[in-house]
């Protein structure tokens, strides 16, 4: 497929989008391959982190009218694909908000949503108290199941390790 020029499928429609069009293209135009150069980079950027293997951004920024009462905010959503056996710690979502935020002129954290391939909700910003509260749980509950495994791996193995030195003597 690549041989006849043929690309992944899921690219297809940005690869359209990025292409010279010559002379004349439209503002709109140049405003979607701002955007979509964008959500690449910040893709690039988070897939660097140990953990993620693919990452995907996609960014709503809305036109802005001059009349402020009608102007909406911008938002994302993040969408990442961690590693096999991989999990985020609160701390590297919260690193993923602050990217995405930090890279998009008025984008406040509490408009980025992260989601994982399993369809875990890891940040969201119509969070409220209460669900903040539930999620800080749930990764106290995973890091003593994290304790736990280890416990049990390393207990295995010394057990093992103890039964063939006892054999063995």
């Amino acid at each position: 497929m690549v041989r006849a020029g043929i690309n992944r499928a899921s690219n297809a429609g940005d690869d359209i989008l990025m292409q010279d069009m010559g002379f004349g293209v439209s503002q709109r135009l140049e405003q979607e391959r701002l955007k979509l150069s964008r959500e690449r980079q910040l893709g690039k950027a988070i897939e660097q982190m140990r953990q993620v293997r693919t990452a995907r951004v996609l960014l709503a920024l809305p036109k802005q009218s001059v009349f402020v009462r009608h102007n909406q905010e911008a938002s994302a959503s993040v969408f990442l694909t961690l590693a096999t056996g991989a999990a985020l710690r609160q701390q590297e979502v919260d690193s993923v908000v602050d990217m995405v935020a930090s890279a998009v002129p008025g984008m406040k954290p509490s408009r980025i949503t992260v989601t994982d391939q399993h369809g875990r909700l890891l940040s969201s910003g119509s969070q409220d108290a209460a669900s903040m509260a539930r999620r800080k749980e749930q990764e106290l509950e995973r890091n003593q199941e994290q304790a736990l495994r280890e416990k049990i791996e390393f207990g295995s193995y010394s057990n093992s390790w103890s039964r063939e030195l006892y054999r063995s003597s």
